[in-house]
């Protein structure tokens, strides 16, 4: 069973639960694992790994201890500094590198940082890789495999030049094609430099919240989680839509032109929609999630796509997207991942395809996003520490509670309840045509798992 590794990387409190005597392992560890690294090493050659950060106070620490591991294995390491996760993999791509690590917390507070390791397609890893790369960091842990040799460590570089690659693969040759009025919103995160210029090159006119990171202030009241600063000034009126982002700039969520929130379904659905009128849906199907909402399996249907469901995490949905053969998959939460382009979620990439789509339908977001209906939904958070967790969802009280909720939905709605995979939560979700019903449903299965 895995012991770091959760849904999305390792995570946990910096300097506690994730330190930099780990991340250095890791490292390590990542060109150990990497069947490209050793074919390199194999020839006398240094493997090329790539690293990326995201502003908060404890990712230089993170950043110079992962580089310290790659560069003991012998490996050459781009450091690209503060960038967007699909930035790593993107430049994995672009320079065939063999692998790289994203030092990021995404969408959680500024005092927890993690390691999201890439391989050599520029694809996070799976569960089973994750787990190799495990039992090497515990037998290096050990002492094992010590690099001392003379000429064997590789050079460590500041890379942060050779970002062009990536924006012009988001580009991808559609410099100044818009005129729309956008607002944005970085998180204080790690699109804080790269927002503002990557859709002024879109051609669009632009106006940015929280683009100004101090270390601390990543996620905190803005991004994708808080979005009510930027639904308040685009309902002021005037802008054709608006962005916001997570910490590390993998997911993205968007407000229509009147302010209302259009969530990763909608996205999903409007990406969908434009993408079959040009045909570019292979066989008509998409990847989704368990914790997509009524109506966008409604819209799938009335659409004639065929909606595949899998797992929470964004890796599920490359994973699934991958042995179906699927070039378009997401999440509610705004991880959405168009693998024609990159083989990782992109908040800056699909907010522009949402743009793409809204210039060529010459329609307002609002009405494209009507294609799907929502549900409503209730999603609450229960706190419990992660020592805890397996046993409150064990509880037969909760069982019970959760029994109550399906019988009372009576099949119009669907309840689920899981344990965070990167924090010490259990999410507790119900949807149904009634709010005020579904709400007391959620409210009953939290006070059950809150209950001692």
């Amino acid at each position: 069973m895995k012991k770091l590794f959760g849904t999305d990387g390792i995570r946990g409190l910096a300097g506690q639960e994730l330190t930099a005597e780990t991340a250095l392992l890791v490292g390590r560890a990542a060109v150990w694992a990497s069947k490209p690294a050793a074919k390199a090493l194999e020839k006398g050659e240094k493997p090329l790994f790539i690293v990326g950060k995201d502003p908060r106070e404890s990712s230089d620490m993170l950043e110079a201890a992962v580089s310290a591991g790659l560069s003991s294995a012998g490996a050459e390491v781009w450091r690209l500094g503060v960038v967007p996760t699909p930035a790593v993999s993107a430049m994995i791509l672009e320079t065939k590198a063999c692998g790289g690590v994203m030092i990021s917390a995404s969408h959680n507070p500024y005092p927890y940082n993690g390691l999201k390791v890439f391989d050599e397609n520029g694809i996070k890893l799976d569960d089973e890789e994750e787990e190799r790369l495990e039992n090497i960091i515990f037998s290096l842990d050990k002492g094992e495999g010590r690099c001392d040799q003379p000429g064997y460590f590789g050079k460590v570089a500041d890379a942060s030049d050779k970002l062009g690659m990536y924006l012009e693969r988001l580009l991808g040759g559609r410099n100044g094609k818009y005129g729309f009025r956008v607002a944005l919103d970085c998180a204080n995160g790690s699109t804080s430099g790269f927002a503002k210029d990557f859709f002024e090159a879109l051609g669009c006119n632009v106006t940015v919240l929280s683009n100004q990171p101090d270390g601390r202030n990543i996620n905190q009241n803005c991004g994708s989680t808080h979005m009510e600063t930027l639904q308040a000034l685009v309902k002021q009126g005037g802008f054709d839509a608006g962005f916001a982002f997570d910490g590390d700039g993998d997911r993205c969520l968007a407000l229509d032109e009147t302010g209302e929130l259009v969530d990763g379904d909608k996205i999903l659905a409007v990406l969908a929609t434009d993408r079959l009128a040009e045909n570019k849906l292979p066989a008509r199907r998409l990847v989704t999630t368990v914790m997509a909402n009524f109506g966008f399996m409604a819209f799938a249907r009335e659409a004639g796509i065929e909606a595949l469901v899998a797992g929470v995490g964004d890796r599920k949905v490359l994973g699934l997207m991958l042995q179906k053969g699927a070039l378009l998959g997401g999440e509610q939460s705004g991880h959405v991942i168009s693998a024609d382009w990159l083989p990782t979620g992109d908040g800056m990439l699909t907010a522009s395809l949402v743009l793409d789509a809204m210039h060529k339908a010459k329609k307002p977001l609002s009405a494209l996003a009507s294609v799907m209906q929502t549900y409503p939904q209730v999603l609450r958070n229960v706190p419990v520490p992660n020592a805890e967790k397996e046993a409150r969802m064990a509880r037969p009280e909760l069982t019970a509670a959760i029994k109550r909720a399906e019988e009372t939905l009576n099949g119009d709605g669907r309840v689920l309840v899981r344990p965070s995979g990167t924090e010490p939560l259990i999410r507790v979700m119900a949807e149904g045509a009634d709010l005020a019903m579904v709400q007391r449903l959620v409210d009953d299965m939290c006070k059950t798992i809150e209950d001692e």
